[in-house]
C-alpha cells in the first residue's frame, strides 16, 4: 500500500477502533510504545520504587466496619453469569497482558465452554491461593504532559501495571462481592460506581463558599494531592483493616495472596528490563484497585471527620 494511503487508513482504523488513542495522536502526545529511557535507569528506578516494602501501620484507633457478610455471597461459587457481566464490564480496548491474552479471547473462550472459566476461579476462592503464573505483569509509562523532553523524567510519567487479563477478570468479579460487604465511609466519593462523586463533591465546595461569601465568615480550603497514592500502599496495611473491618477471614488470606509475589517487566529503548518484584502499592489497571486503595485511606476519612472541624450544612434530612 502507498504511504500516502497508509497515511490516511491508520487514523481511520483508529477512529472506528479506538477514539482515544487517536485524540492522543492528534493532540501530540508522545508515543509510550517508545520510552525514551534508558533500559539500565527503568530498572533501577521501579526496582527502588516498587521491591521496598511500606510497614508503616497505625490503625489501633480505626474501628472500622463490615455490612452484612454473607459467606456465600463473599465465597460461593463463581457463576457463568458472574463471569459474563464481568466481562461486559471490561473495556474493549483493555490492553493485554504479558501473555498477549486480550479481552477478545475470554469471551470466546466464554462462548465456547462456559464452565471453563468459572471452574478455575472457583477453585481459587476455595484454596484461597492464586497460582504464581497469574502474577505476572507488564508496566507501560503514560506520560502526564505533552513535552517530549519532558518524558524523558521518570517523575512526569504515570507507570499503568498491567495484569493478565484472566486475572484482571477474577479480580473483577472480587471487587464486585467486595464491594457489598465492605462499608467505605460516605465522605469518599472516588471510585464509587455509580456515584456522581466529583459532581457532588463540587457542587458542595460551591454551596460553602457561596455560604461563606453571603454570611461573611471566613473559610479556608485544603486541595491535598496525595504524590504516587496507588504506589504507597501498604499491603500490611491492607490486610489490618481488612481484618478490623470484620471480612471473613478466608477473604483477607485471598487478599493477601493477591499481592504477593508479583513481578512486572517495563520496556525502555524497545528492550524489556528483567524481572521486578513488587512489594509495595496496588496495581493502576487491576479492578480490584481502587476498592483496596478506598480501604487504606479511610482511616484519614474517618479520623477527620470524628474531629468535628469545619463546616456543618444541611443535606437533606441531615447535617453535614
Amino acid at each position: 500500500m502507498p504511504l500516502r494511503k497508509q497515511c490516511i487508513k491508520r487514523p481511520q482504523d483508529l477512529y472506528r477502533t479506538n477514539r482515544r488513542q487517536l485524540a492522543q495522536k492528534l493532540m501530540g502526545a508522545p508515543n509510550t510504545s517508545q520510552c525514551p529511557i534508558s533500559r539500565e535507569e527503568l530498572e533501577t528506578k521501579l526496582r527502588e520504587k516498587l521491591s521496598k516494602a511500606n510497614n508503616k501501620v497505625d490503625i489501633k484507633n480505626f474501628t472500622g466496619s463490615a455490612g452484612h457478610v454473607d459467606e456465600n455471597l463473599l465465597l460461593g461459587p463463581i457463576g457463568e453469569e458472574e463471569v459474563d457481566e464481568a466481562l461486559r464490564g471490561i473495556n474493549k480496548h483493555s490492553a493485554p497482558g504479558p501473555d498477549g491474552k486480550k479481552l477478545q479471547d475470554l469471551e470466546v473462550i466464554q462462548e465456547t465452554d462456559a464452565s471453563r472459566i468459572p471452574r478455575p476461579f472457583t477453585l481459587w476462592l476455595k484454596t484461597r491461593s492464586i497460582p504464581e503464573s497469574m502474577k505476572k505483569s507488564r508496566t507501560v509509562l503514560i506520560p502526564k504532559c505533552e513535552d517530549p523532553d519532558r518524558f524523558k523524567n521518570l517523575d512526569n510519567c504515570r507507570p499503568i501495571t498491567i495484569g493478565l487479563m484472566l486475572l484482571r477478570l477474577f479480580t473483577k468479579i472480587l471487587a464486585k462481592r467486595l464491594s457489598k460487604v465492605v462499608n467505605i465511609n460516605p465522605r469518599q466519593k472516588g471510585f464509587l460506581a455509580p456515584t456522581p462523586g466529583c459532581n457532588e463533591n463540587i457542587a458542595l465546595l460551591q454551596n460553602i463558599i457561596k455560604g461563606s461569601k453571603k454570611n461573611r465568615k471566613e473559610l479556608a480550603v485544603v486541595f491535598v494531592d496525595l504524590a504516587k497514592a496507588f504506589d504507597s500502599v501498604s499491603h500490611k496495611l491492607l490486610i489490618g483493616l481488612l481484618k478490623r473491618m470484620k471480612t471473613l477471614a478466608a477473604l483477607v488470606d485471598l487478599i493477601r495472596q493477591l499481592p504477593t509475589n508479583n513481578t512486572t517487566v517495563i520496556e525502555g529503548e524497545g528492550k524489556p528490563t528483567d524481572q521486578i518484584k513488587i512489594e509495595r502499592g496496588v496495581k493502576q489497571g487491576d479492578p480490584l484497585s481502587p476498592l483496596l486503595f478506598n480501604i487504606a485511606i479511610d482511616p484519614l476519612i474517618s479520623t477527620l471527620e470524628q474531629a468535628g472541624q469545619g463546616i456543618t450544612m444541611p443535606y437533606g434530612n441531615r447535617m453535614l
